[in-house]
C-alpha cells in the first residue's frame, strides 16, 4: 500500500523535523556530563590541539576543547599546569595556562545545573605584572562563541562572586561584558568548593543562580539590562584561568527547572 501524505503527517513530519534541527543545534536529547578527570597523569588537551587539528602528535579529547592554556589530570583531578604564558607545543611543555579556556564538545540544554568541584591554588601577577581584580577561576555557560555566554567568576583575585553577559560587538574578542550581579565571597586558596550554577529560561528572562558548599550566593535574572536580550536557549558549559592555577573534580551536568528546583541537584 502506497504511503499517502495527509496534511496531519505532513505537518508531524515538519514538526519531527523541526525538533530534530533544534536538537542537533542544542544538543538537548544528550544525556547529561559527566566528568571525573580521573586517572593517571596526562595531558588532556592543549590548545595546539585546536590549532593542529591534522597532527598526529596533538592530544584531543573526546569532551573538551581547549581554546587557550592547557589542561591536564594530575593526582587524579583536573588541572591547570602552572601559569605560565608562551607558545603551547603539543605536548604543553608551555601552558600558557595564564589564559586557560576551556568547554565541553557537548551541547547542554537551557535548562541545567552545572555542578563541579573546584581548588584555587596560586594566583599570578598579571600582564605587565598588572593585577585585574577578576584574575581567577570562572565558570561559563551557555557558552555560544567567543563573544556570547554567561560567566560566573567564582574565585576571583578582588573578593567577589560575579555573574556577567557577554555579547558581540566590542573590543574584548568580538565582545563586551555586562555585569549583572555581584556578592562578597570569602574564598580560601588551597581549599576545595562545591559550586553549582543553575541557569534556567523563564517567561521575564534566564535566570541565573550560584551555589558554593550548598549555600545560595547569588540569584538573578536576565531580563536584558543594558538594552540588549538575555541569551536564551543551550550552549556549551566549560572553565576558564586568569592568571590562576587550579583543580577541578567531578564535572556534570543535571536538568534544572524553577517548578522542579530539587532535580538540580541541591
Amino acid at each position: 500500500m502506497a504511503f499517502r501524505r495527509t496534511p496531519v503527517v505532513a505537518a508531524l513530519l515538519v514538526g519531527l523535523l523541526l525538533v530534530s534541527v533544534a536538537a542537533s543545534r542544542w544538543g538537548s536529547p544528550t544525556p547529561p556530563l559527566t566528568e571525573s578527570l580521573q586517572g593517571p597523569d596526562r595531558l588532556v588537551s592543549n590548545e595546539y590541539a585546536m590549532s593542529h587539528p591534522e597532527d598526529a602528535s596533538a592530544v584531543a579529547s573526546r569532551i573538551w576543547l581547549v581554546t587557550s592554556g592547557s589542561l591536564f589530570v594530575r593526582n587524579g583531578v583536573g588541572y591547570s599546569g602552572a601559569a605560565t604564558r608562551g607558545t603551547v607545543d603539543a605536548r604543553s611543555t608551555q601552558t600558557n595556562s595564564a589564559a586557560l579556556r576551556a568547554v565541553t564538545r557537548q551541547m547542554e540544554p537551557a535548562d541545567v545545573a552545572l555542578n563541579m568541584r573546584m581548588r584555587l591554588l596560586s594566583l599570578v601577577p598579571g600582564d605587565g605584572d598588572i593585577d585585574s581584580g577578576w584574575d581567577g577561576f570562572h565558570t561559563f555557560v551557555r557558552y555560544r562563541s567567543v563573544a556570547e555566554f554567561y560567566l560566573v567568576s567564582a574565585a576571583a583575585r578582588d573578593g567577589f562572586i560575579t555573574i556577567r553577559r557577554k555579547r558581540p560587538g566590542g573590543e574584548s574578542n568580538g565582545g563586551h561584558y555586562v555585569a549583572l550581579t555581584s556578592a562578597r565571597f570569602p574564598w580560601q586558596l588551597n581549599r576545595w568548593y562545591q559550586l553549582q550554577v543553575r541557569t534556567m529560561d523563564t517567561p521575564q528572562g534566564v535566570r541565573l543562580m550560584v551555589f558554593v558548599d550548598g549555600r545560595q550566593v547569588l540569584d538573578v535574572t536576565d531580563t536584558g539590562f543594558d538594552r540588549e536580550p538575555p541569551i536564551r536557549g543551550g550552549g556549551r558549559i566549560g572553565i576558564r584561568g586568569d592568571n590562576a592555577e587550579f583543580e577541578i573534580a567531578d564535572v556534570g551536568t543535571v536538568p534544572c527547572t524553577e517548578i522542579a528546583a530539587s532535580a538540580c541537584g541541591q
